[in-house]
């Protein structure tokens, strides 16, 4: 499931990304979504977690 964002000319102020693979992810491993999703509520930890605004870039 794809969360509905934009992409921005500007990163999201304190978000790092490493998937370079991503639709907004730029230069620098910033993130150009205007908003992310972060999922599962339940998490307990950074590993059980998933950016659901992840986009394959095409």
């Amino acid at each position: 499931m794809n969360h509905n964002s934009s992409k921005s000319n500007n990163p999201l102020q304190g978000v790092n990304c490493c998937a370079s693979n991503c639709h907004y992810w730029g230069n620098g491993d910033h993130c150009h979504a205007t908003s992310i999703q972060v999922t599962p509520p339940e998490a307990s930890g950074s590993q059980d977690t998933d950016c659901e605004t992840f986009l394959p870039k095409h």
